[in-house]
């Protein structure tokens, strides 16, 4: 099997600060799902620190124009790589506002010190949802089509590669109730894994508890399945690139199973009722800077590289490209056609079904659903 470099990021990495374009980015604990609970002491000594550099910043800027300091939580990953872009490009101080950008190892890591009011705007995934529906922070915008990249692979001798198309509906998914039932399949619970094990079962007709679903993190789930264990994995970027060099057969995508998956843009409530102007002038940096580097295919894949490059991340160009090219940014015009609430909605209640959060949430979530500072963004740019 060729090696390929692992985007993952490992525990002492995240706790090192990442360097880029003249802004140190603080990391914050790792840690598992946030709960509505203080943020943990590192996340505190983070927010110090980063004052410390962010009165030193402020009072430069205000030397050279008076700019507003907006505090974005950002990931080490593809969902945060417009960053390096807005950030070489200077975009922010061109349109009267600091970035500040703060690094959190995930998802759960920013919700958590949202109790800390710790960040004004992040860039996320999936973790949304807790910070919105246990904090009230507002859903602001969607940047990323993060479809892509979360896949079902069965091996080729298995019966299920050999049914297609069972229900008309998902005519390329494969698999039916006679060849999935007992099942064991490997997926990362309470992730946009499960997401596709669960549309998938729904798909072929086949209940739950009549499979054996294994919870194992993305990478030991690919040496798993790769050792010979389980009959049928869900594998995401980076790991769904090799799956094809192995000979496995993708039985289902969220692309082919008709399920959306969008990347965030998230506020947090004091920000949201506090900093509407600033959030509004990000709002319209991410677009531009979408606009940019999907009208630039090269560009795109220099920016991602830069990214993860510049956050302690090796990536090879060929992985780089194929991300690129599964997720799609989403575009000023794209995002013109989305009606925002209705993934939130969806992938809340998804949340219910696996037991992550209570049904009286999901209306929370709809509440928390404000597209009205990204619609004065998009119409700023016409």
């Amino acid at each position: 099997m060729r090696k390929r470099k692992v985007l993952a990021l490992t525990l002492a990495v995240a706790m090192t600060a990442a360097v880029f374009t003249g802004c140190s980015l603080k990391p914050s604990s790792d840690s598992g799902q946030a709960k509505p609970a203080a943020a943990s002491e590192e996340a505190k000594e983070t927010a110090d620190a980063s004052s410390g550099q962010d009165a030193g910043d402020a009072s430069a800027d205000q030397a050279s124009g008076d700019l507003k300091p907006l505090r974005v939580a950002v990931q080490p990953y593809y969902n945060g790589m417009q960053m390096a872009y807005i950030l070489d490009q200077k975009l922010d101080e061109q349109n009267g506002i600091k970035i500040e950008p703060i690094l959190f190892s995930n998802g759960a890591t920013q919700n958590e010190a949202l109790s800390a009011d710790l960040w004004d705007v992040s860039m996320t995934g999936g973790a949304f949802v807790f910070g919105v529906a246990n904090y009230d922070a507002k859903v602001v915008g969607s940047h990323i089509d993060g479809t892509g990249g979360n896949e079902l692979y069965v091996r080729p001798d298995s019966p299920i590669a050999q049914v297609k198309g069972y229900n008309p509906t998902y005519p390329d998914v494969l698999g039916s109730p006679e060849t999935v039932k007992g099942a064991k399949i490997i997926m990362a619970t309470g992730t946009t894994s499960q997401l596709c094990a669960v549309k998938w079962l729904e798909a072929v007709g086949v209940q739950e508890e009549d499979v054996e679903l294994v919870n194992m993190e993305y990478a030991a789930g690919y040496q798993a399945f790769l050792a010979g264990q389980a009959d049928a994995v869900v594998l995401v970027s980076p790991y769904c690139y090799d799956a094809p060099e192995q000979g496995w057969v993708k039985a289902a995508d969220l692309i082919n199973l008709d399920t959306p998956n969008y990347e965030e843009l998230v506020a947090s409530k004091s920000a949201y009722e506090s900093k509407k102007d600033e959030i509004q002038t990000f709002l319209k940096l991410v677009y531009m800077a979408n606009d940019a580097l999907e009208a630039d295919p090269e560009k795109k894949v220099e920016y991602t590289m830069k990214w993860y490059a510049d956050n302690a991340n090796e990536v090879t160009e060929e992985s780089a490209r194929a991300e690129c090219d599964l997720k799609p940014l989403i575009t000023s015009d794209k995002a013109r056609e989305i009606e925002m609430g209705i993934y939130e909605k969806n992938y809340a209640e998804f949340m219910v079904m696996i037991d992550k959060l209570d049904s009286s949430q999901v209306q929370t979530v709809v509440d928390n659903v404000k597209p009205e500072l990204m619609k004065a963004a998009l119409e700023s740019m016409k």
